[in-house]
């Protein structure tokens, strides 16, 4: 059970954060060209308040996306990583000890990152790449961000997507 429970995890995180359907690459390129379209029109002041209404609008997409996370996979993993060796765990430590080695198997060392939501006055702008170093014992993990930032990215309240850069 322990490998499928695995299994699945990773084709989810996979098949969710490293590949958007078509449609929605579609979307997202032509919301591009409008922008950039628009950005060839502006004055300085005007690109300023556009830079802004960008900023609200990736805050918005990653709320989005935490919302649907929260609500969904995120209930069936912790449901999925109930059951181990033929039994349902429910002491808590140990459950938290198993999602926290999880995450250092889904996020071992090296791995790179990009910030997808951070809700903090000190994070790294949203698209910030960063260095995986490792999971602290409350499972956060603890990011070398490219720009020099030292905030971990806390699980259940950030989002960060594999790269492969």
């Amino acid at each position: 059970m322990n490998n499928e429970i695995s299994k699945f995890v990773l084709e989810r995180i996979n098949s969710h954060s490293k590949s958007e359907p078509k449609e929605l690459q579609d979307a997202y390129m032509k919301f591009k060209s409008c922008m950039d379209n628009l950005r060839a029109t502006l004055s300085d002041e005007q690109k300023k308040l556009l830079n802004k209404c960008e900023n609200a609008y990736a805050l918005l997409d990653g709320e989005t996306i935490d919302h649907y996370y929260r609500t969904g996979f995120s209930d069936a993993v912790i449901f999925l990583d109930g059951w181990r060796n033929g039994k349902w765990i429910t002491d808590k430590e140990c459950k938290k000890n198993m999602l926290i080695d999880e995450i250092k198997r889904l996020y071992p060392v090296g791995t790179r990152v990009e910030l997808v939501k951070m809700d903090d006055v000190q994070a790294p702008p949203v698209g910030t790449k960063g260095t995986v170093k490792g999971v602290d014992d409350i499972g956060s993990l603890l990011i070398d961000w490219d720009n020099g930032c030292g905030l971990n990215a806390v699980c259940g309240e950030d989002i960060v997507r594999k790269i492969d850069d």
